[in-house]
């Protein structure tokens, strides 16, 4: 019990940095330079806001780019949306709208899709999947859809994220008809009530 006692004087005693350490802290030039929105002025009294004092030249001011709609919204979702209009022109983000002017272009569980996917990063080599969606999943950047198939008698699922860089191209080859559920995993049970598609061009599922 001594030891440990005369241990935490020992350690509460110890300074956390040494004088070196704030020497070398003091002396290191600041990673970014912010931008200074204040001024030192005192506010004005007549009901004007004062103004700002302009930035430093070798301060670095951030421009947005993108036009933000809510400044005070939640930031995460910024940086989604942000991402998505970075990453393609808008035309995968209608196929995954919940409420869409046109129902015909958004895909809906129980629509056939075609999604040409790349192999590999090094290949320009593209795979082919033709199947019945089972449900789409909203995440934002991380949206997915699930795409089911009968291959050679056997059931074979696979799962593509909208904004992935490895899908080229989703295409909507059938809406589905009589199907009032928001996922469709049933069909894995009941594969003979899902719609029936027979499509010579589309016969071969990989080139």
């Amino acid at each position: 019990m001594l030891a440990q006692s005369r241990l935490r004087t020992l350690v509460a005693r110890w300074p956390r940095t040494s004088p070196l350490q704030r020497q070398v802290a003091a002396a290191r030039p600041l990673a970014f330079a912010r931008t200074v929105t204040t001024s030192t002025a005192p506010p004005a009294t007549d009901g004007t806001t004062a103004k700002r004092a302009p930035a430093p030249p070798n301060a670095f001011v951030p421009q947005p780019e993108f036009p933000v709609a809510n400044p005070s919204g939640n930031i995460l979702q910024r940086v989604q949306r942000e991402s998505i209009q970075r990453m393609e022109d808008g035309r995968r983000a209608e196929l995954v709208l919940r409420r869409s002017k046109d129902p015909k272009r958004t895909i809906q569980p129980g629509d056939i899709i075609m999604v040409e996917s790349v192999n590999s990063k090094t290949s320009n080599t593209t795979t082919r999947f033709v199947g019945i969606c089972l449900g789409v999943f909203r995440r934002g950047i991380d949206t997915s859809f699930t795409l089911r198939n009968i291959v050679m008698k056997i059931g074979v699922e696979m799962n593509f994220k909208v904004y992935s860089p490895m899908v080229k191209d989703i295409q909507i080859l059938q809406k589905g008809t009589g199907y009032r559920r928001a996922k469709l995993t049933y069909l894995r049970q009941q594969p003979e009530k899902a719609q029936f598609f027979n499509d010579p061009k589309y016969s071969r599922l990989s080139n």
